[in-house]
């Protein structure tokens, strides 16, 4: 399995494992997360799999914690905001929209 470049986010790296050039009707990789916030809005679905670490996301007046073995789905249009209170590291899967 190779891992693409990252794309960085400020307290958090995306690392591209199925980017979308590839057209495979999802895009996937990995998330290493230092300790801090990221506020995003959310276009897409996106399902995260917590690997190492432990995240909170706040969307819609919910938090979740998310510890290692433990997975949340998450549609789109939505403002969402990971927190991690260490670094952690997650798998995240978001499908390609099809017409």
């Amino acid at each position: 399995m190779m891992r693409g470049p990252g794309i960085d986010f400020g307290a958090s790296v995306a690392y591209p494992l199925i980017p979308a050039e590839l057209n495979a009707g999802l895009r996937m990789g990995v998330a290493e997360f230092d300790r801090g916030s990221v506020e995003v809005d959310l276009t897409y679905d996106e399902a995260i799999y917590v690997l190492e670490g432990e995240i909170e996301i706040d969307g819609d007046g919910e938090t979740h914690r998310l510890r290692p073995g433990e997975c949340l789905w998450m549609p789109a249009g939505r403002k969402i905001v990971y927190r991690a209170p260490a670094s952690c590291k997650f798998l995240y899967a978001i499908p390609s929209r099809q017409a």
